[in-house]
């Protein structure tokens, strides 16, 4: 089923933008879409019987159900739509804070004071062991051996609000999408940051995101746009480039 989205009175009209090109439009869409998820979010919990809407505003008391609430954001956020204070090139993609820092929410009838901020250390890993908790499984006694668990409860930080972190360490890594043997993923310039990524597997990928394709043509009719020194194989070779062309 297929919904429309109204824009709130005083939003900027944004069928005539260049989601490709312009930065500055990029960042209007990018408000506009986290506006409509949050309003998504409001459906689902007004569908489900969770929270009722009056007169636009949204009565959600998490005392009144039985249902906990997790929202959990995808990995950092993607350079073109970063926003300072933050730094593009440390964003989604690589491993530097912003760059795997999410928003992680959890409400419902099981959160010991709420409205407050945990500054203690999760990782992804424990969101399925909090599950398990809320459902009164014990994850570690039924996931078998053979299937090592890294995660660590977080149930004691909704439960008690002076609760340390129980995590000492994370860990996060970066690597190339899932590929075939031998295939080397080629490099792609974002404009907005000027910035080498080896992230997309193609060409099209890389213009769909706004980026400059410095690997081989894929023959695309018309043609998409390539870098000036392309082809190359990796981004070493296209900051070497830019270097002696002073790009």
């Amino acid at each position: 089923m297929t919904r429309l989205q109204v824009l709130a009175p005083g939003l900027t009209p944004t069928s005539g933008f260049d989601c490709l090109a312009d930065e500055d439009d990029q960042r209007v869409l990018s408000n506009q879409m986290i506006e409509s998820m949050d309003a998504e979010i409001a459906r689902v919990l007004v569908e489900t019987g969770i929270a009722v809407l009056n007169d636009g505003i949204l009565e959600y008391n998490p005392t009144q159900s039985n249902v906990m609430v997790v929202i959990l954001g995808n990995n950092g956020t993607f350079a073109p739509g970063v926003k300072g204070p933050f730094n593009p090139e440390r964003s989604k993609a690589t491993v530097y804070q912003t760059g795997v820092w999410t928003p992680l929410i959890v409400a419902g009838p099981m959160v010991t004071d709420p409205g407050r901020e945990v500054r203690a250390m999760v990782n992804i890993a424990d969101v399925f062991e909090l599950f398990g908790e809320l459902a009164g499984v014990d994850v570690h006694q039924v996931v078998p051996k053979s299937r090592p668990l890294d995660s660590v409860s977080m149930l004691p930080y909704l439960q008690n609000p002076q609760q340390a972190s129980l995590r000492k360490n994370n860990f996060a890594e970066s690597e190339g999408n899932i590929k075939k043997d031998g295939f080397s993923v080629q490099p792609c310039v974002l404009a907005a940051i000027n910035a080498c990524i080896q992230l997309f597997p193609s060409q099209q990928l890389c213009a769909s995101e706004g980026g400059e394709w410095w690997g081989d043509a894929d023959g695309s009719n018309p043609p998409l746009p390539i870098g000036p020194g392309a082809p190359m194989a990796d981004c070493c070779g296209v900051n070497e480039y830019q270097v002696e062309n002073n790009l």
